[in-house]
């Protein structure tokens, strides 16, 4: 996954789409197959193809338990163009993270649920939740996440 999400990042569609195959043979348990699966389907969208999901799979994305692959889970559900599935999966990655004491990667999935509302022209929850995920990132050592979340707050900054 994180491959996949350096090769999306680098805007390398065709590295990408071969991470995707590869991910697919070497996935070993339910929750990797799943998101595999959810990752070659967006792939496939991108080239323009059918992404060859079952309802269930998406379906099967709430049963996640770890933030971690719930906040892969959203995002590519957001390449799927399901972005009501992707806040939700998000917002409970966040949940999790939260009961499972796991600042760091609470920092992490913040910054993506910032965006979800400030997509939704949420400012003042944008604001709050970019505020909480800047503190943790600074607190967890993660100079890449604090800098995203100060961009948010930038965009949000009221004279």
């Amino acid at each position: 996954m994180l491959f996949g999400e350096a090769s999306f990042h680098a805007n390398a569609a065709k590295a990408w789409s071969e991470i995707a195959e590869i991910g697919e043979l070497l996935a070993d348990d339910t929750d990797d197959a799943l998101l595999s699966r959810l990752f070659r389907g967006v792939c496939r969208i991108r080239e323009g193809a059918d992404p060859g999901l079952l309802p269930s799979d998406l379906a099967s994305l709430r049963g996640i338990s770890d933030p971690v692959k719930l906040t892969w889970a959203g995002g590519m559900t957001w390449g799927l163009g399901d972005r009501d599935l992707g806040r939700q999966l998000r917002r409970q990655a966040v949940s999790q993270a939260r009961a499972a004491g796991a600042a760091g990667v609470l920092a992490w999935a913040l910054g993506f649920v910032v965006a979800d509302e400030l997509s939704r022209g949420h400012f003042g929850s944008a604001e709050a939740y970019a505020e909480e995920g800047y503190q943790l990132a600074v607190e967890t050592g993660q100079p890449n996440s604090a800098c995203d979340h100060q961009g948010s707050l930038a965009l949000v900054a009221r004279p």
